[in-house]
């Protein structure tokens, strides 16, 4: 055996028993690492790197997404994600019962297309609370300042350089040193164009 296989089958072993750690099914710990190397592999078919143990972007891809995944599992902000993968381990605990090849086979198909969605889920779909806030602030930064919420009749101090209107408005933002005068960044309500000027 080569030694990248060797290289590559230690850190996928290593991977898959945190994953066992967390999770507490072998199992499941083994199909969601899986899903991981299935998904970095996707990805970078996508971009077009280069997909061999070898190439460190990849391997930094792989150690990073399996990270990724351990931390929104263990998040206790994030508790959907373990009873996810909970409900996964379910189909199989069913001792007392003897399931035939082709159910288990069924059931096994259904775990690894649970780990599978975990691993299509964006960090906004992993803990929508958190970015939904976030979301929200960036929107309502954008918002301020925009040529629809200035009046009609609104006369502002500069007149545009391009269309000659006085409906602008202004932003003073000290963009250097305290002691040199600050940037005015202005907006024309009308023609939409924006400028600096030192105030």
């Amino acid at each position: 055996m080569e030694p990248e296989d060797q290289a590559q089958k230690q850190k996928r072993a290593v991977i898959r028993t945190k994953y066992e750690e967390m999770l507490g099914d072998a199992v499941i710990a083994r199909r969601l690492e899986r899903s991981t190397w299935n998904r970095v592999v996707q990805e970078a078919r996508r971009d077009g790197l280069c997909r061999k143990w070898q190439n460190p972007v990849f391997r930094k891809r792989y150690v990073t997404k399996g990270l990724h995944i351990m931390f929104n599992v263990k998040n206790p902000a994030t508790p959907g994600l373990k009873a996810m993968l909970a409900a996964g381990a379910e189909l199989t605990e069913q001792d007392d019962v003897q399931i035939p090849c082709s159910l288990n086979y069924a059931l096994g198909q259904k775990q690894q297309a649970i780990c599978d969605a975990l691993l299509r889920m964006t960090h906004q779909q992993m803990n929508p609370a958190v970015w939904r806030e976030a979301v929200e602030e960036v929107q309502r930064r954008a918002r301020r300042g925009r040529p629809q919420d200035i009046k009609e009749d609104h006369q502002g101090l500069y007149q545009c350089r391009h269309c000659k209107s006085m409906r602008t408005t202004y932003t003073l933002v000290q963009t250097r040193s305290a002691d040199e005068p600050s940037s005015a960044f202005i907006l024309c309500a009308d023609c939409r164009k924006r400028w600096k000027m030192s105030a």
